[in-house]
């Protein structure tokens, strides 16, 4: 063990298992990807750089990335002996703790009979507490060849290492993406991928492929404008979460220009005050500006979805402005798409978090309110529930809702259509639950199409499709993508043709699988909802 007296960690001195270390790092070169994949996750910082004499790269994905690619190199790395540590045997670690050491690492080729063995020198730096490692650098004696050349060496060092790094780890991401899309369950359906990419009704084209979309502006200005009051003029009252931007904001601005008082959640306080000033004082300008007394109110609320217990704690003490418990409107915008798996403090996958068991438990919570009786033109709750027609591609696997536990596995495409594929599982269980319990509440979900929003425009993983839809003026702009969702929760269509439980598209119901992809078992439906119950028993018994 070395220490630093100097530097303290809840009161104790810093220490570092330098024999510890050494054995980890030999799992990281040597051991199957999925073994080592576990140890790189727990080692290595979210920005730990990397580097060798062929290339450099920063980041724990890139990390990730470099190693994957020995094993697709080579069939077989190990070291020959044990290594020697050149750290001096000092009792006082350096700041910040580092540990260099030299070690023989024979490479066995995959493709060719031929093995390659090197003296090899690592120093890698750890963070100030001596358990991430930030910095590691391997040096072998091709560094120096080239180095050695003071023009060659500066263009080597600076241009070459970064370009092939960034190179290699691209095309590692690339193969294993496919991998995982195509090979790990659960899979994508081919069939169902073709089908879904080629359908133009996704698109602002949709206006010349079918009549669904050149109809919605006509009809969004005849979508029940009036059904804003409730008993004895009581103000009808909405939640939008996610209500900041994209689609959400739209949303929001449909309701309160009918007149709601209209609550939106947001992670940043300070953004959604902003927000819901700007929009509150642009809505009753418009409407003092058009006559009569109607007016409109937005309320922000800071709520993070992925944290089950702030979303517990904001339902059970939700009222609107005059301190009334009643809901007449929720509306379940937000959701995540994740470039790599992030665990929350309560140890929970944050896309799942969020998408799902958050999901999950604010509309359970708020189902009460929603069920009040309300009287006046819409005497029943209304829920709707925005989902990713992606979903349509992909069966339900309860199983993998949080995603696998490493990294190298992780395809957040996949893991976002899953989740919405549980959330349509969801809204036909709360539409047979509630209808069993006569219960005045329709629920209902929508795809609102490929929506240029700032979703989609900051997912990593949906990048290059963005890119190309964007290029080719492909995407809805955010008013057609809140149509959908405005129309399900004002249109009194829904109430008279007794709507719910169904999943709609351009106003229209719509198949929820395409391909050959089959609609979930009485098993895995009940198997979903046990999980998500599950949850909020948890985090119900975490409340003071």
């Amino acid at each position: 063990f070395f220490s630093r007296e100097d530097a303290t960690m809840n009161g104790d001195p810093v220490t570092m298992d330098t024999g510890k270390l050494l054995k980890q790092l030999e799992t990281v070169y040597s051991a199957p990807f999925g073994e080592a994949d576990l140890v790189i996750a727990a080692l290595y910082d979210a920005d730990a750089q990397f580097e060798d004499p062929i290339m450099k790269v920063s980041g724990i994905d890139d990390v990730r990335s470099q190693f994957l690619s020995l094993r697709t190199l080579f069939s077989k790395v190990e070291f020959i002996g044990e290594p020697t540590l050149l750290t001096p045997t000092q009792d006082a670690l350096p700041s910040p703790p580092s540990v260099l050491f030299k070690a023989k690492v024979r490479y066995t080729f995959r493709l060719i009979p031929l093995s390659l063995t090197i003296v090899q020198t690592t120093h890698v730096v750890m963070d100030e507490s001596a358990t991430k490692i930030t910095s590691h650098v391997d040096e072998w004696s091709l560094a120096s060849l080239f180095s050695g050349i003071t023009i060659l060496g500066r263009i080597y060092d600076a241009y070459w290492r970064p370009s092939i790094g960034r190179l290699t780890s691209w095309l590692i991401r690339q193969s294993i993406g496919f991998y995982v899309t195509t090979m790990v369950p659960p899979r994508f359906d081919p069939l169902a991928l073709a089908l879904y990419f080629g359908d133009p009704s996704h698109t602002r084209l949709a206006s010349t492929v079918r009549n669904g979309v050149f109809f919605c502006r006509r009809r969004a200005r005849h979508a029940n404008e009036a059904i804003q009051a409730g008993p004895e003029g009581r103000k009808m009252v909405a939640i939008v979460t996610g209500g900041t931007s994209g689609i959400g904001l739209k949303v929001a601005e449909g309701l309160a220009r009918r007149g709601l008082e209209v609550h939106i959640t947001c992670r940043d306080l300070q953004t959604g005050e902003n927000v819901a000033e700007a929009l509150q004082t642009q809505v009753n300008d418009e409407l003092a500006a058009h006559g009569g007394g109607l007016r409109c109110r937005v309320v922000v609320h800071r709520v993070d979805m992925s944290r089950p217990g702030e979303v517990l704690a904001f339902a059970r003490g939700f009222t609107s402005v005059d301190g009334e418990r009643k809901l007449d409107i929720l509306v379940n915008n937000v959701a995540v798409l994740p470039s790599r798996r992030q665990v929350t403090a309560d140890g929970l996958d944050e896309a799942f978090a969020a998408n799902v068991a958050g999901f999950f438990i604010l509309t359970s919570e708020l189902t009460p309110l929603l069920a009040m009786p309300g009287g006046g033109a819409q005497s029943e709750g209304r829920v709707v529930n925005v989902v990713s027609a992606g979903m349509e591609a992909i069966g339900l696997d309860v199983d993998s809702l949080e995603g696998p536990s490493t990294g190298w596995a992780y395809d957040g495409r996949k893991q976002y259509a899953l989740h919405h594929r549980a959330r349509v599982c969801l809204t036909e269980y709360w539409a047979a639950t509630w209808k069993e319990n006569d219960l005045p509440i329709r629920v209902n979900c929508c795809h609102p199409g490929w929506v240029d929003t700032p979703g989609l425009r900051d997912a990593v993983p949906l990048r290059p499709f963005y890119r190309t839809t964007k290029m080719l003026g492909l995407l809805r702009d955010e008013a057609m993508g809140a149509d959908t969702p405005l129309w399900l929760a004002l249109s009194d269509d829904i109430r008279v043709n007794n709507i719910s439980g169904k999943y709609f598209f351009d106003r229209r119901p719509r198949k929820t699988t395409l391909g050959q992809i089959a609609l979930p078992s009485p098993d895995q439906r009940t198997a979903l909802v046990q999980l998500c119950t599950n949850q909020h028993k948890h985090f119900q018994g975490l409340l003071p």
